[in-house]
């Protein structure tokens, strides 16, 4: 559920009131949950990978996969391991070398040519 966080008070007691504002309606989930203790996790919102994005990257793990005689499962997990958790926006060809610098260490070696975009060459 997407919301945003409105406002925040403290009551007699001093614990901690939060107003927050959702996209969706949520009469039904209120009155299912009212007065019940609950969990609640409030994190920044993420855009999913699109499809398009998923449909690329499981493109260049077979490319690699092919070359690297492994399944394309295999180097999708090897470049999890490799570049593990996302910390900082990273440029398209500075993930990608990332991934190649990872199955290099092993032993692989990929080159792949790229189209052109936007009057440069993508390698």
């Amino acid at each position: 559920m997407i919301g945003r966080l409105k406002d925040m008070a403290f009551d007699r007691s001093g614990k901690c009131i939060l107003s927050i504002t959702l996209e969706d309606d949520f009469r039904d989930g209120y009155d299912e949950l009212k007065d019940k203790d609950l969990v609640i996790d409030v994190k920044p919102y993420r855009k999913r990978r699109s499809g398009e994005a998923n449909r690329y990257m499981w493109m260049l793990c077979g490319e690699i996969a092919t070359v690297a005689h492994i399944t394309k499962d295999e180097v999708y997990r090897r470049a999890v391991r490799e570049v593990g958790v996302f910390h900082r926006p990273l440029g398209k060809q500075r993930r990608v070398r990332a991934i190649f610098s990872g199955l290099a260490r092993e032993g692989c070696r990929l080159v792949l040519r790229g189209r052109r975009r936007k009057g440069r060459r993508v390698s």
